[in-house]
């Protein structure tokens, strides 16, 4: 299957036209049209791109044996590349977001407690770091 038959399919997937296709990627109708009708098995990397970031998936979807377009959703692509930079960030720094985050709905009280209980556990010697580490 070539990049026609597979850009059929995910335009099928996707609700969208050709011509829809057209006016986001600025190519011409006919341009997609031969595409389609051709299948080739190879298209202009710049084309496929254009292509590609229209349909928010990615160019890899193209190269795949089946046609997922939810796999390669670049909104997906994206949040998994936030969620990676976030795990780059060193432990302390997550915990401390964290713990920031899930203290921002609480009122004072709770705050109070919450930190009590941080108090509580960093006391508590089964919780403490080897000295050695």
């Amino acid at each position: 299957m070539g990049f026609g038959l597979k850009l059929k399919q995910i335009l099928k997937l996707k609700n969208m036209s050709i011509r829809e296709l057209s006016d986001l990627t600025n190519l011409s109708i006919n341009s997609l049209y031969s595409i389609t009708k051709r299948d080739p098995e190879s298209i202009k990397a710049e084309t496929l791109l254009k292509i590609a970031d229209a349909l928010e998936i990615s160019p890899l979807a193209f190269y795949d044996n089946e046609i997922n377009v939810d796999y390669y959703d670049l909104k997906t692509e994206r949040e998994i590349s936030k969620m990676y930079e976030e795990w780059k960030k060193p432990i302390s720094d997550r915990l401390t977001d964290l713990i920031v985050k899930n203290l921002e709905p609480l009122n004072d009280d709770g705050k109070r407690a919450t930190l009590g209980y941080i108090h509580d556990i960093a006391d508590n010697p089964k919780y403490k770091k080897d000295p050695t580490e």
